[in-house]
């Protein structure tokens, strides 16, 4: 198998369209046709099937897309190993974070990498799940730590959890809520609301506390994927959301934001370290997910010395 017909019919298959794998790799779509005849002949079996209308894979097919990820993912890492090496670079590892896991987790990971691994330069990429996956899978991305909110399966993607973090309701100081610790449901659905768009589980959760306290379940006004643009909306204009605990914090103690701890309406999920199954770590990698590894077990011990507070 050529790396170059693995390239092809990973774009034909997510473009379902030869013609527009062929703009992406700015190749012919003849020449796309040749590559996966080749890839073809060289597996021995059919890996698309083709009408006018679209391209769909064959049983076989969708088990390749995995291994092809992984064989051109493994193929780019030591390419770049290889590079760095010859160039006298420090080793790279591309670490991607969530807001709420950089916040203190991964933070203390790099810090700590920084003062026993010198040698080792991190890239720390921003992100959230599911565009982590994909750049895990592609190999755009080494390791990424985040929130999982469970509403999505990765094909490819292991997941290792590390803590959990407690999703709460927060308020401006503008709301009329936010001098209330715990207000009551009623009110809480009688407000204008601005909520994530990867919430997942968390966001089933709170539908859930509304229909099973016979209430009305809030029509969001705002949904965005920018946790800085939602504290922002929060601080300057009376609206609730679904934020990390940990996230919001510094505004909390100052008074900019309030944690409204009302019963039934605070959800954890866990914090976990996601890689591409079946990927060669080197030894920058090792030592990174090592340093993770520890800052995590700090992370739980100091959850655990903290006041409660939690509820499921």
């Amino acid at each position: 198998m050529e790396l170059r017909d693995l390239r092809s019919f990973l774009s034909v298959v997510e473009h379902a369209s030869f013609s527009r794998a062929a703009q992406q790799l700015g190749v012919s779509q003849q020449a796309i046709s040749r590559h996966i005849q080749a890839l073809e002949q060289a597996v021995g079996v059919q890996l698309l099937e083709r009408d006018q209308r679209a391209v769909v894979l064959t049983p076989l097919g969708r088990s390749l897309v995995h291994y092809a990820n992984n064989i051109l993912a493994e193929s780019a890492g030591f390419q770049r190993q290889v590079a760095d090496a010859l160039a006298g670079r420090r080793a790279q590892v591309r670490l991607g974070s969530s807001p709420t896991a950089s916040t203190q987790l991964v933070s203390e990971a790099v810090l700590s990498m920084q003062r026993d691994c010198g040698h080792i330069h991190l890239d720390v990429i921003a992100g959230a799940l599911p565009s982590a996956a994909h750049s895990l899978m592609n190999g755009e991305m080494d390791i990424f730590v985040g929130i999982d909110n469970g509403a999505l399966e990765y094909d490819g993607i292991e997941r290792e959890t590390l803590g959990s973090e407690l999703y709460c309701i927060v308020a401006g100081k503008q709301h009329p809520l936010a001098q209330e610790s715990a207000p009551a449901a009623q009110r809480l659905g009688e407000s204008d609301w601005i909520l994530g768009r990867y919430l997942g589980e968390v966001e089933a959760g709170w539908r859930e506390a509304f229909v099973s306290r016979g209430l009305p379940v809030p029509t969001p006004k705002i949904t965005t994927t920018s946790l800085d643009f939602c504290k922002t909306v929060l601080v300057s204009s009376p609206f609730l959301s679904l934020l990390p605990k940990q996230l919001v914090e510094s505004e909390v103690e100052s008074g900019a934001l309030s944690c409204l701890m009302t019963e039934g309406f605070m959800w954890e999920r866990p914090i976990a370290l996601f890689y591409r199954r079946n990927t060669t770590f080197n030894e920058a990698i090792m030592a990174t997910i090592e340093a993770i590894r520890v800052a995590a077990h700090k992370y739980r011990r100091a959850l655990a010395a903290a006041p409660s507070g939690r509820a499921a």
